[in-house]
Formats: structure tokens, C-alpha cells, sequence
């Protein structure tokens, strides 16, 4: 009986210990992110995390590992979501940490998903790199596209701090980028668990050589060339308005005077001014008086892009939308877009009917989600693709009309993270749908970090964050081509991975039945 009990605590011993140092790696992979890009020390974890997985015993306890690493990698990258708290209703100021941990285990479960997958070797027949490439992309996948998608920190945004590395997203999209990533640590992880071979040691080679090919290409694409010659010339205002002041209602006036004073201290307006996310927090729509004001401050013939909160009336019902107007420089509003992605619990909850859990910011209602998205033409050539705040992480949402544009305009309030990581990383994020798409990006941020961002993703002008300021910066053209990815897509990848999984299953379904039937055993007695 002794022995049964001491069997038992040392493999449960040893299950604990497995799981504390998978959520050790996903915690040291969770610092590959934006700001502190640690990518090596990445690239590092992901092997050994994969190499770990090999070791263990059955699916369950892979899964679990797994569930590990994705909770180490979530608490760490996402701990800033704990900085919104601050601001929300009084009773739920004190629970930010509760939710950094309820969402970083429930996003781990993709990744508790993908080391049970894996375990079970769903590809047989295909090389173990390979296969470890294939599920942590479709997983990824999936945590993009399942209950709303949270595609925060893909695997690709680990190269955030390295931009010839994401000038390949113009060609495979972050997903692709994402697997070479993969595929290249789940190579170097055969070194750890598998017998040393010459074979072995040419793919992990290999791998390192297309890695770096990747960098020198990107540094080619990003060489000097002949200047982009500009659209427009804008002003971008940011200005710093705390979220603790913006929906104070004695502070309205005063918010629309700073955002005023911005506009017009410089002298001679651009042609195009963007305001923040919910710059104004009024109705600007139905605020004629205001928009006059406003209209002050814009150039003859100049337009305002801002983001504002708008309302539809039918009989006693009404709905809001989180928007971005266009305002000419007569005060009349002359186009509109409203948000297609929500945020869960921060725009909308889900299932409101059924849910306990309150929406964490302060509105009228839930916000009506927009039907579809579109481009705003202001004349003189230049094509508006708008993205509102989180819409700006979805890779290929904007792809099949952001093409078609020849500026994204991401509004944003980042004020609810104060000066965390948070908006570090939405930036490092916002700035990849650029270059897939080789098209410039302008980007107004409430509190920061704002700025105009090239078709390669470089900086042209930026403002930091936590400063009051306003910036002109002369816009560039678009890349004259449009992108591969702007064109086809992720069409080519997630092809390629359903060959290569019908491969699989079509050389186990035929290996299964050449294997020679099984004979019955019995026994007599």
C-alpha cells in the first residue's frame, strides 16, 4: 500500500513539475512581445517547449503542459488588460488581476488544444516539424476566428522589433510568417529529443538559412529608393485626454477646447485633420453648434476624420454605434462608418440574456455592431479604408476593400491602459497591416502612440505616448502594385496545410489497410 501511495505523489509529482516549467517557457516566450521583444529568448522557450512536449507520457498530460504555456505566455504578455479595471464601474475596479488570470487561462486552452493534437500525431506520415507547424497555425487560426477572436500577440508579432522579418507579411500574411517561425523551433527541437544525425542537423540548417534569407530579403525590400511622393499632407492631434476625464460630463467643453487648440496652433491646417476614437464625448452627429465650432478650425475645403459615438431613433427603441465621421469644413458630416468588431464585454456582452458578467465601460448601451466595412473617397484621388481600435488586429478582415485604399486611418483610444505595454503592443500589431496590405497607415491614439507609418511599416512621424501634441506629416502613396498578400491572401498557406493533411491521411488510410489482419486470441480454461 506504501508503495502504490509513493508511486502515486512521484507521478504527480512529476506532472506538477512538468506543468510549472511549461508555464516558466510560455512566460519567457511572453517577452518575445512588444515592448520587450525579447525575440531570441522566444525563439528559445518555443523550441524547448516543443522539445519538452515529446517527452511526455500521454495526451492528457500534454494537454495540460500545454494549457500551462499558453497561461504563462497570456499572464505575462497580457497582464496590462488589468490597467482598464481602473476605470470601470466601482465594483469591478478591484478585479483586473482576476481577469488577467480568467482570460489568460481560457486563451491557453488553444494552446492546451494544440499540445494534445499533437501528442496524438493527427499527421502521420508527415515529418514531426512540420506537423507541429501545421497545428499551431490552424490553432492560431482558430483563436482568431472562435467566440469573436482574440488574435492578439500571433506568433509572427514576435518580430515586431524586426522589420525586414515582417516585410514577408506582404507576401504570406502573419499567419505564414508565423509558421516559418514555428517550423524553424520545432526543426531545432528534433536536436534536443531526437538521435543526432547529419540529415537532422541539415534541416535545422536549412531552416536557420531560410530564416535568415527571409531577414536579407526584407533588408532589400526596405533599401533607399526613389521618394514616395505624398497624397496629402495631415494632422494628426493627440490629445492625452485621461480616461478618468473623458466621459466626466463638467470636463466636455474643456476637451472639445484642447482638441480645437491642436487643430489650429500651427498655423495652416492640412487638408485632413484625424481626431482620436471617441475624440468628443458628445453626440457630434446631432450637435450641430459643435460642429460649427469645428468647422472653424479646419481649412476651406479641409475635412476632420474623427472617431464619435452616434445614434439611430426608431420610435421608442434607439441604437448606438461606435463611428468614425468625416466632417467638411461646412460642419455637415459627409460620410460615416460604423465598428463591425465589437469588443466583448468592453462594447457588448455576449449573450447579455444569459451572462452575469457586466460590460466594463461606461455608455448609454450596448454598442450596435456596423454591417460591413467600407472606404470613404475625399476626392483628389485619396481613398479612406477606416479601422476603430481593436478592428485593427483582425489580419484579412480589411484586406478585401483595405486594398482598394490608398491610406488606413486606425482611430484608438489606448487611454484605458494608462502607459503599459498595452499600447505598445497595439501599435506593433496595427502597424503589420500596412505592409500586407502596402498601404500607409495614419494612426490618431487618445494618449498615444500616434503617428504616420509607411507602406513598409516604417515610421514616418510619430508622437509618444502620454504626450499632448499634434503632428503634420505629409502622407505617402501607396505602393503601386498591390501586395500578393493583398490579392490572394491566406489562400496559399492554409492550402498548402490541407495537402499536406489529405497526404496524411491518405498515406495512414493506406497503410492501415495493408497491415495484416489481427487474429483472435483464446484460451482454454
Amino acid at each position: 500500500m506504501l508503495q502504490h501511495v509513493l508511486v502515486w505523489f512521484r507521478v504527480r509529482g512529476g506532472v506538477m513539475a512538468a506543468m510549472a516549467m511549461h508555464f516558466a517557457l510560455g512566460g519567457a516566450y511572453g517577452l518575445g512581445f512588444a515592448p520587450v521583444s525579447w525575440w531570441p529568448l522566444a525563439l528559445i522557450a518555443l523550441t524547448c517547449h516543443l522539445a519538452a512536449l515529446e517527452r511526455l507520457q500521454s495526451w492528457r498530460v500534454s494537454g495540460l503542459c500545454g494549457w500551462m504555456f499558453g497561461f504563462g505566455f497570456f499572464a505575462v504578455s497580457l497582464h496590462w488588460v488589468a490597467e482598464s479595471f481602473a476605470f470601470g464601474p466601482a465594483g469591478l475596479r478591484e478585479l483586473g488581476w482576476i481577469a488577467v488570470l480568467g482570460l489568460s487561462l481560457g486563451l491557453g486552452l488553444f494552446n492546451a488544444l494544440f499540445s494534445a493534437l499533437t501528442h496524438c500525431r493527427w499527421c502521420k506520415g508527415v515529418s514531426r516539424s512540420v506537423e507541429q507547424a501545421i497545428l499551431w497555425t490552424v490553432v492560431e487560426w482558430l483563436r482568431t476566428s472562435l467566440f469573436t477572436g482574440f488574435p492578439w500577440n500571433l506568433t509572427a508579432y514576435v518580430w515586431s522589433d524586426t522589420l525586414p522579418m515582417l516585410q514577408s507579411t506582404a507576401f504570406t500574411g502573419v499567419y505564414g510568417l508565423g509558421f516559418l517561425t514555428v517550423l524553424t523551433s520545432a526543426s531545432l527541437s528534433g536536436l534536443l529529443v531526437e538521435k543526432k544525425t547529419w540529415s537532422r542537423a541539415a534541416i535545422c540548417a536549412s531552416m536557420v538559412v531560410v530564416l535568415l534569407g527571409t531577414y536579407i530579403g526584407g533588408t532589400f525590400r526596405l533599401q533607399p529608393r526613389v521618394p514616395d511622393a505624398s497624397q496629402f499632407r495631415v494632422r494628426i492631434v493627440q490629445a492625452n485626454i485621461r480616461q478618468d476625464r473623458k466621459w466626466n460630463i463638467t470636463e466636455r467643453e474643456r476637451i472639445l477646447a484642447e482638441y480645437l487648440e491642436e487643430t489650429v496652433n500651427a498655423g495652416d491646417v492640412p487638408s485632413v485633420v484625424v481626431w482620436p476614437e471617441t475624440a468628443v464625448p458628445f453626440l457630434l452627429d446631432e450637435d450641430a453648434a459643435r460642429r460649427v465650432l469645428i468647422a472653424r478650425a479646419l481649412p476651406p475645403q479641409g475635412v476632420l476624420i474623427t472617431g464619435a459615438h452616434r445614434r439611430e431613433v426608431a420610435g421608442p427603441d434607439q441604437r448606438f454605434f461606435n463611428s468614425v465621421l468625416t466632417v467638411a469644413s461646412n460642419g455637415t458630416v459627409i460620410g460615416r462608418y460604423d465598428k463591425v468588431h465589437l469588443v466583448p464585454f468592453g462594447e457588448f456582452v455576449p449573450l447579455a440574456a444569459l451572462n452575469p458578467f457586466p460590460r466594463l465601460t461606461a455608455s448609454l448601451a450596448d454598442f450596435t455592431p456596423g454591417m460591413t466595412h467600407n472606404v470613404a473617397d475625399l476626392g483628389n484621388g485619396i481613398v479612406v479604408a477606416p479601422l476603430i481600435c481593436y478592428e485593427a488586429i483582425f489580419p484579412g478582415d480589411l484586406r478585401a476593400h483595405g486594398a482598394k485604399a490608398t491610406v488606413l486611418v486606425n482611430v484608438t483610444n489606448d487611454a484605458w491602459f494608462g502607459t503599459s505595454w498595452g499600447p505598445y503592443q497595439h501599435l506593433a500589431i496595427a502597424r503589420v497591416r500596412a505592409i500586407e496590405l502596402g498601404v500607409p497607415l495614419i494612426r490618431a491614439a487618445n494618449t498615444g502612440i500616434s503617428g504616420v507609418f509607411d507602406s513598409f511599416g516604417r515610421p514616418v512621424a510619430t508622437i509618444p505616448l502620454g504626450v499632448r501634441s499634434s503632428v503634420d506629416v505629409d502622407v505617402p502613396s501607396p505602393l503601386p502594385a498591390r501586395t500578393v498578400y493583398a490579392r490572394i491572401g491566406d489562400l496559399p498557406l492554409f492550402s498548402l496545410i490541407a495537402i499536406i493533411m489529405a497526404f496524411s491521411a491518405v498515406k495512414r488510410a493506406r497503410r492501415h489497410s495493408l497491415a495484416p489482419p489481427r487474429t483472435a486470441q483464446t484460451s482454454n480454461g
